[in-house]
């Protein structure tokens, strides 16, 4: 009899008649289930305190372009598959045209078919999350628009850390069954609950964590299969949640055929009339889906890569696919080798990562680690499972990725509890040894510290990478060329006829909610005379210049723009109205510092990759290359320095490029922002006010 009745579900006790060598164990049954629901319920509250203030928090290792949305979305990844739950919840569709164009939610993972974005990720999970949302809405009223982070932290609460706690008393019952040591016992389930990636995973709305609870759910009732007779229900159950986890993770479609070959071993009466029934139920959902979604029973997912009609490469508004030209950590490595170094022991690896589970590659060596009909299973499982996983995506050649932005090998996170379960074995061997204990807490030590780094965030990179970028500096030709400019002003304004000037007005949302505006006009008294160029009202474009609000400044623009103009090369400039400032030279100062752009002359790098601006002068975004420069400056004695930063995107097609203006200042110490101002064009740059002629 149980001395747990209330732990009597089906998955757990499915492995009571396991039989088991005898144990070394010091503690009796009811005080170590006390210790495995005390290790639970510091992994479930933890877990609830992560999700219940899961949000994008800002980080002051980098400058922020723009302002951190505020949002429990934390990625391209999970914000395609929030987009999706939203569209079904709230629209009745798997289109998200219209919730990416909410500022937060635009995400790279999409794809055009038919004149419509999509997800890019396979709809499975998405459509099982919309169910969770809907109750969520329909019991509180909380909505994705009324109550961004509340809804949001309700459906993980039950989607990703209900079922991970379930999942957890289920893998306790199987360690209790399977391990001989109270040690291996203890050590495998704080393991689990607290030191591996599907932890931090928690917080976001992913793939990997739904596929790993599917693992254990069909594992409890397989090992059953394995030892002797089996109700039709633990047929059903193995073959329902194996089916799940091969349509949350799609590699995973050899854990469904090996749970198939243990059930027919086991029978093939029930197999035909319970397991498999219950299969075509997540797989029918699946497929049924994806054809629902897109009109194909295969996901877009699998055409990632691949020549020709690709749903991923797509020019919409004049802004290209980020899949068309992707960043250095999607383009990812060249070499195979190098890729699989890094998998398994480099910056990504699963075992320089969490090292703990060099343990568990001891026990799929060791012959006598396969004891029983159940250590055989999970320990050959695991091992070749985890080759499978590794050579799929070695032949993947196309995505040496990664995983992209992520904290660890997120596409191997699935196979965690095999791998938890692989290292019962060994330390059942290690438990009377007090040096192998000691190494086993210190592996154990270095993953949870692994694991704890990206809490706040699973969707950033691992810790090992930029210590791996400073031990082994990549030598490129290319990072030694950086190319510059001397002034945010790229190039002088091209105008078609002398006589006529050009202006180019910009605006920007004030802090009280109102417009700002300035204007810059250039002018040629005839063909021969030079370009004249007038700023107005000045202050708009002088950062940390105290001037006078209506003050307006001319003169002499060069033709070419090498060097910012000195007093020396160009004629006295004017500054209206006189009386704005008396000191003498004033006014060929402030040219000085329109040209820089910044309280002091700095050097302007610009962005060798292409950005796409959209405004309101036209349907097509702008394609812009992005110039950047920042400065320490102290405005006035009284106050502390701060950091002034320009960003312009500037654009060749137009006579003046400069299609967006971004002035920020920010604190010099963790780069918090103070005040941001931008200014976008708000009429065609021409000399006659249409748009120029393509």
């Amino acid at each position: 009899m149980s001395v747990w009745p209330s732990l009597d579900l089906p998955l757990m006790s499915d492995l009571r008649d396991i039989a088991s060598p005898p144990s070394s164990t010091c503690l009796p049954q009811p005080a170590r289930w006390g210790l495995y629901l005390a290790i639970i319920a510091f992994a479930a509250c933890q877990g609830w305190a992560q999700i219940h203030t899961a949000t994008v928090k800002y980080s002051p290792d980098r400058w922020q372009e723009a302002r951190p949305p505020y949002t429990p979305f934390f990625s391209a990844n999970d914000r395609s598959r929030w987009c999706t739950v939203w569209s079904l919840a709230e629209r009745g569709t798997w289109q998200i045209d219209e919730i990416i164009t909410r500022p937060g939610w635009d995400t790279i993972d999409k794809v055009y078919v038919n004149g419509h974005f999509y997800s890019s990720k396979p709809p499975f999970v998405a459509l099982m999350a919309t169910p969770v949302y809907l109750a969520v809405r329909r019991v509180t009223g909380q909505t994705l628009d009324s109550h961004l982070h509340e809804s949001a932290h309700a459906v993980l609460l039950l989607f990703n850390l209900l079922p991970w706690v379930v999942a957890l008393l289920v893998l306790a019952n199987l360690l209790e069954r399977s391990a001989q040591s109270d040690f291996a016992r203890l050590f495998a389930l704080l393991l689990a609950a607290t030191g591996t990636f599907l932890t931090p995973f928690l917080i976001t709305l992913n793939n990997h964590t739904p596929a790993a609870i599917c693992l254990i759910f069909s594992l409890a009732p397989l090992c059953r299969l394995l030892t002797g007779p089996a109700k039709p229900t633990q047929f059903a159950i193995a073959g329902f949640f194996a089916a799940a986890c091969t349509c949350c993770e799609l590699p995973a479609a050899p854990w469904g055929l090996v749970a198939l070959a243990v059930a027919c071993r086991s029978g093939w009466k029930p197999t035909l009339t319970w397991f498999g029934p219950a299969a075509l139920i997540p797989l029918g959902v699946f497929l049924a889906s994806n054809w629902q979604a897109t009109g194909s029973l295969v996901p877009t997912y699998a055409s990632f890569g691949a020549a020709g009609n690709n749903p991923y490469h797509y020019m919409v508004g004049g802004v290209p696919s980020y899949w068309l030209n992707p960043s250095a950590i999607d383009r990812g490595e060249s070499s195979p080798w190098v890729y699989l170094f890094h998998c398994t022991f480099g910056h990504h690896g699963i075992f320089s990562l969490t090292p703990v589970f060099l343990v568990t590659l001891f026990s799929w060596g060791t012959r006598s680690s396969y004891r029983d009909s159940v250590s055989k299973f999970v320990l050959a499982a695991g091992l070749g499972l985890t080759v499978w996983v590794l050579a799929f995506y070695l032949s993947r050649t196309h995505s040496y990725n990664y995983g992209g932005v992520t904290s660890g090998l997120r596409w191997a996170f699935w196979l965690i509890p095999l791998w938890v379960l692989g290292i019962v074995p060994a330390l059942d061997r290690w438990c009377d040894s007090r040096r192998l204990t000691l190494l086993a807490a210190i592996l154990l030590g270095v993953s949870v510290f692994s694991i704890n780094i990206p809490r706040d965030n699973p969707w950033q990179p691992p810790w090992l990478v930029p210590l791996w970028a400073k031990w082994f500096p990549a030598t490129t030709e290319s990072s030694s060329t950086v190319e510059t400019s001397p002034s945010w002003a790229l190039t002088a304004p091209q105008l078609s006829a002398p006589e006529i000037p050009l202006v180019a007005k910009y605006a920007a949302l004030g802090t009280s909610g109102g417009v700002r505006e300035f204007t810059l006009t250039f002018q040629r008294a005839n063909a021969n005379s030079p370009l004249s160029c007038r700023v107005e009202p000045l202050a708009a474009l002088l950062p940390g210049v105290e001037l006078p609000p209506a003050a307006t400044l001319e003169f002499e623009f060069p033709d070419t723009i090498t060097n910012p103009p000195s007093e020396t090369k160009s004629p006295p400039a004017r500054l209206n109205p006189p009386g704005s400032n008396k000191a003498e030279g004033v006014a060929d100062k402030l040219v000085q510092k329109f040209f820089a752009g910044l309280p002091a002359n700095v050097t302007y790098r610009l962005d060798p990759r292409p950005r796409f601006i959209k405004t309101r002068l036209r349907d097509d975004a702008f394609e812009c290359r992005l110039l950047s420069a920042s400065v320490l400056h102290q405005a006035a004695p009284h106050l502390p320095q701060a950091r002034y930063r320009r960003q312009v995107w500037w654009c060749g097609e137009l006579p003046w490029g400069a299609v967006q203006i971004e002035d920020t200042v920010a604190d010099p110490v963790d780069n918090s922002v103070i005040a941001r101002t931008r200014w976008r064009l708000s009429a065609w740059p021409t000399q006659d006010g249409s748009p120029p002629t393509p």
